[in-house]
């Protein structure tokens, strides 16, 4: 089975980034703005990965979601926050690594 990601993120230059990455490690990618139409997706579908934007309103709560899933449908879970953002906060929200912005190739 191929890897996939749920990107949820706003910023262009973010997901221009992030998609640089994914390709080169040959990860499918699928994209969305909202944790509501994240959480559908998530619903939906299996991810390998779930990579939010910590800047979007409930970003914690949909990461919190997602790690509820059932083990064999529980993504790893990326966070990217900027300079502002409570790491502490983002890992018990549930995120397994952390991508500090603005990101940058090499990093992810």
């Amino acid at each position: 089975m191929r890897l996939n990601a749920l990107l949820v993120c706003r910023e262009p230059q973010s997901l221009r980034v992030l998609a640089a990455a994914m390709d080169t490690l040959e990860v499918e990618q699928e994209v969305c703005v909202s944790a509501p139409q994240a959480l559908e997706l998530l619903a939906q579908r299996f991810y390998s990965a779930l990579v939010v934007d910590f800047d979007l309103p409930t970003a914690g709560q949909l990461v919190r979601l997602a790690r509820m899933a059932p083990s064999q449908r529980r993504p790893v879970v990326f966070a990217m926050i900027g300079a502002l953002t409570d790491v502490g906060g983002t890992y018990q929200s549930g995120a397994n690594f952390v991508f500090y912005k603005p990101l940058v190739v090499s990093q992810v």
